[in-house]
Parts: C-alpha cells; sequence; structure tokens
C-alpha cells in the first residue's frame, strides 16, 4: 500500500512541475539599451526636448517598420518635485492609439540598426508634460522589448536626468 502511495504522490509532484514549467514563458535577452540627454539647440526656452538614444546590443540587424514602431513608443516618466506627475490628454491618447492597435496613417517608417550602431530620436517632453513650473523634474524614458507579446517582453529603462526649472525672481517681474 505504501508503494502505489508514494508513486502517487511522486506522479501529482510531476504533473503540478509540469504544468507550472509550461506556464512560464522565457523571455529573450533586451536587443537595445536607452540613454536619454537635453537636446539644447533650436529650441526656444520655454520647451524642452530630449534625445534618446537607441543602442543595439544584440549580434542581429534589428529591424522595425511601420506600426510596431509606433506601439514600440517609448513611455515617459516625470516626476516633479518628488512626485509622478499624472498622464496628460496627449499621452493618453498616444496610449490609446497602441493598445488599439490602430492602423497607421501617412508614411511607414522602417529602421535598420546594426550590431553596435545607435539611432537617435528627438522627443518633446513639453507636448506631452507641463514642464514649466518652477522646481526640479525627473525624466526617464522606457520601451517595451516586444510590445505586441506582452507576456515575451522586457521594459527596459534609460537613465534619468533632472531638469530645474527656476521660479520669477520678486521684483523681476515686468509690468
Amino acid at each position: 500500500m505504501k508503494r502505489p502511495l508514494l508513486h502517487l504522490v511522486a506522479l501529482l509532484f510531476a504533473t503540478q512541475t509540469a504544468a507550472f514549467s509550461a506556464q512560464t514563458v522565457d523571455k529573450p535577452a533586451p536587443r537595445f539599451t536607452l540613454a536619454i540627454s537635453e537636446k539644447h539647440e533650436g529650441i526656444t526656452p520655454t520647451s524642452r526636448n530630449l534625445l534618446v538614444t537607441e543602442k543595439n546590443i544584440s549580434s542581429a540587424i534589428v529591424t522595425e517598420s511601420g506600426c510596431p514602431t509606433l506601439r514600440g513608443w517609448y513611455n515617459v516618466s516625470v516626476v516633479h518635485d518628488g512626485v509622478l506627475m499624472e498622464e496628460t490628454d496627449a499621452v493618453r491618447r498616444i496610449r490609446k492609439v497602441r493598445e488599439d492597435h490602430a492602423p497607421c496613417h501617412g508614411s511607414l517608417i522602417k529602421r535598420e540598426t546594426k550590431t553596435g550602431e545607435s539611432m537617435q530620436f528627438p522627443l518633446n517632453i513639453t507636448g506631452l508634460y507641463d514642464v514649466s513650473k518652477p522646481g526640479t523634474y525627473e525624466i526617464t524614458v522606457s520601451k517595451e522589448t516586444d510590445p505586441d507579446h506582452p507576456e515575451k517582453s522586457v521594459t527596459i529603462k534609460s537613465n534619468t536626468i533632472t531638469i530645474f526649472v527656476a521660479g520669477s525672481i520678486k521684483g523681476d517681474v515686468k509690468k
């Protein structure tokens, strides 16, 4: 009687282990890194622009085109004086387009990046968040490695940059 019970317990354990391993999905190694810097040339004093650098760290050419490029758009996190800013309507609209897998309109973008090469993209923060109030802003950009397959995707985060916006000085305001 002990032997059949032992076999039954072993069979149950093996079944649970197989079911658990069938549920886990291997996530591939990230193909890129992200870095951001503030872009200073050609901007007005009230606008804030970033330069996002995406570097291919895989051993193959990375190709993205059309809608996957839009769905793989960067997520932007802005913290103002230690408090995470709420998403604006502009950010919510972009997120909705990505989540709905809306059809692309206009020209289709095709990007190819060889191993070790980088591509740079401007990102207008002012168009997404109000970063004009006095204080300290911490901005981080992230991107999913596989936005069409979230179960396999890994979130890649950039460095965080800090921008200080000075307040007006008393007596400095012109009437």
